[in-house]
């Protein structure tokens, strides 16, 4: 196999995947749910998981510190965001209904299933973690000189 030289730009996970199921492309990163299926078939082997411990999913996958590069933990979350002038009132009802919904034994299942860790935490939370996660990745992208194009 040739070495890696090249970063293949991807406009999503399904053609990345199916690319790497053809051998057209050596390795990708993608999340856990939209893997899960073609790594059950046998079609795609994990190598790693970007999370700082492992996946339930996934447990004898390492991460990639424990394979060599401490400190690594780039971890992809999905959240539920409304316009900012939305009424507390509002906002305090959707998070509700989508915390007793993530508490509902079928969902709970079902997100498990295809590879999500559900966390229904709360808006202020939600918030301190996407400023955080900024904060790091923009601390990242000053460290690697990365200019926009």
């Amino acid at each position: 196999m040739t070495p890696l030289k090249q970063q293949v730009p991807y406009k999503g996970a399904a053609p990345a995947l199916q690319d790497l199921i053809a051998g057209q492309i050596h390795m990708t990163f993608d999340n856990i749910p939209a893997a899960i299926s073609h790594i059950r078939s046998g079609r795609i082997r994990p190598i790693a998981v970007t999370s700082s411990r492992r996946d339930r999913q996934l447990p004898d996958v390492p991460t990639i510190a424990e394979s060599g590069l401490p400190g690594y933990e780039i971890v992809a979350w999905f959240g539920v965001v409304a316009p900012a002038k939305l009424a507390p009132e509002i906002t305090a009802r959707l998070h509700a209904e989508i915390v007793r919904a993530l508490k509902d034994p079928g969902v709970l299942e079902r997100l498990e299933k295809i590879g999500f860790d559900p966390v229904g935490s709360t808006p202020a939370e939600y918030a301190a973690h996407v400023k955080s996660e900024v904060d790091k990745l923009r601390a990242v992208i000053r460290a690697a000189g990365i200019k926009p194009e």
